[in-house]
Protein backbone atom coordinates (compact mmCIF):
# COMPACT_ATOMS: atom_id res chain seq x y z
CA UNK A 1 0.00 0.00 0.00
CA UNK A 2 1.11 3.79 -0.67
CA UNK A 3 0.22 7.09 0.38
CA UNK A 4 0.30 9.79 -2.08
CA UNK A 5 -0.21 13.34 -0.35
CA UNK A 6 -1.37 16.27 -1.99
CA UNK A 7 -0.17 19.31 -0.05
CA UNK A 8 -2.68 21.75 -1.86
CA UNK A 9 -5.27 20.25 -0.11
CA UNK A 10 -3.85 18.92 2.79
CA UNK A 11 -5.38 15.53 2.31
CA UNK A 12 -3.78 12.07 1.64
CA UNK A 13 -5.70 9.01 -0.05
CA UNK A 14 -4.27 5.31 0.38
CA UNK A 15 -3.56 3.33 -2.68
CA UNK A 16 -4.47 -0.58 -2.05
CA UNK A 17 -3.31 -3.05 -4.27
CA UNK A 18 -2.73 -0.35 -6.86
CA UNK A 19 -6.59 1.05 -6.67
CA UNK A 20 -7.03 4.73 -5.17
CA UNK A 21 -9.82 4.71 -2.89
CA UNK A 22 -11.97 7.62 -3.00
CA UNK A 23 -14.67 8.98 -1.41
CA UNK A 24 -17.70 8.57 -4.04
CA UNK A 25 -17.88 5.00 -2.33
CA UNK A 26 -19.19 5.56 1.53
CA UNK A 27 -19.85 1.77 1.82
CA UNK A 28 -15.98 1.09 1.70
CA UNK A 29 -14.56 4.33 2.71
CA UNK A 30 -14.03 6.15 5.54
CA UNK A 31 -12.55 9.85 6.69
CA UNK A 32 -10.57 10.12 9.62
CA UNK A 33 -8.33 12.88 11.09
CA UNK A 34 -4.84 11.99 12.08
CA UNK A 35 -2.63 14.38 14.42
CA UNK A 36 0.64 13.11 15.46
CA UNK A 37 2.74 14.36 18.39
CA UNK A 38 6.16 15.20 19.47
CA UNK A 39 8.76 12.68 17.86
CA UNK A 40 5.80 11.40 16.08
CA UNK A 41 5.45 14.02 14.23
CA UNK A 42 8.66 12.92 11.38
CA UNK A 43 6.46 11.00 10.39
CA UNK A 44 3.99 13.05 8.41
CA UNK A 45 4.95 14.92 5.01
CA UNK A 46 6.87 18.06 5.84
CA UNK A 47 3.99 20.67 4.58
CA UNK A 48 1.69 18.98 7.30
CA UNK A 49 4.02 19.29 10.12
CA UNK A 50 1.64 21.46 12.72
CA UNK A 51 -1.32 19.93 11.18
CA UNK A 52 -3.52 17.35 10.72
CA UNK A 53 -3.66 14.76 8.51
CA UNK A 54 -7.35 13.95 6.77
CA UNK A 55 -7.20 10.62 5.20
CA UNK A 56 -9.47 7.97 3.49
CA UNK A 57 -9.56 4.77 4.59
CA UNK A 58 -10.61 1.36 3.30
CA UNK A 59 -14.01 0.76 5.99
CA UNK A 60 -12.74 -1.80 8.89
CA UNK A 61 -9.12 -0.31 9.30
CA UNK A 62 -7.61 -0.77 12.66
CA UNK A 63 -5.63 1.12 14.82
CA UNK A 64 -2.33 -0.92 13.82
CA UNK A 65 -3.43 -1.02 10.47
CA UNK A 66 -2.96 3.03 10.36
CA UNK A 67 0.02 3.16 12.17
CA UNK A 68 1.49 0.56 9.05
CA UNK A 69 0.31 2.66 6.28
CA UNK A 70 1.85 5.64 8.11
CA UNK A 71 4.96 3.61 8.38
CA UNK A 72 5.01 4.35 12.48
CA UNK A 73 6.84 1.30 14.25
CA UNK A 74 3.76 0.56 16.74
CA UNK A 75 6.76 0.65 19.52
CA UNK A 76 7.12 4.04 19.07
CA UNK A 77 3.28 4.83 20.11
CA UNK A 78 2.49 5.03 23.88
CA UNK A 79 -1.31 6.72 23.93
CA UNK A 80 -3.77 6.91 20.89
CA UNK A 81 -6.81 8.53 21.89
CA UNK A 82 -9.36 8.42 19.44
CA UNK A 83 -12.35 11.20 19.57
CA UNK A 84 -10.35 11.96 23.11
CA UNK A 85 -10.76 8.23 24.59
CA UNK A 86 -7.71 6.17 24.69
CA UNK A 87 -8.11 3.15 22.67
CA UNK A 88 -6.43 -0.40 21.91
CA UNK A 89 -4.10 -0.97 19.05
CA UNK A 90 -7.21 -3.28 17.30
CA UNK A 91 -9.56 -0.53 17.74
CA UNK A 92 -11.34 -0.59 14.33
CA UNK A 93 -11.97 3.08 13.11
CA UNK A 94 -15.18 4.53 12.30
CA UNK A 95 -16.21 7.37 9.44
CA UNK A 96 -15.45 10.96 11.28
CA UNK A 97 -12.73 9.92 14.16
CA UNK A 98 -10.28 12.26 15.43
CA UNK A 99 -6.82 10.18 15.99
CA UNK A 100 -4.48 11.58 18.35
CA UNK A 101 -1.16 9.58 18.91
CA UNK A 102 1.31 9.98 21.38
CA UNK A 103 4.81 8.80 21.51
CA UNK A 104 6.68 7.44 25.46
CA UNK A 105 7.29 10.88 27.19
CA UNK A 106 9.84 10.93 29.08
CA UNK A 107 10.47 13.92 31.81
CA UNK A 108 11.28 14.72 35.41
Amino acid sequence: MEIAWDYSLMTCNSFISGTLLRGEDRNTVINAEVRLYATLRRYSPKALKNESIKLKLQKGVTLQQLYDRLNIPVEEVKIVMVNGRAKNHDYTLSEGDRIAIFPPVAGG
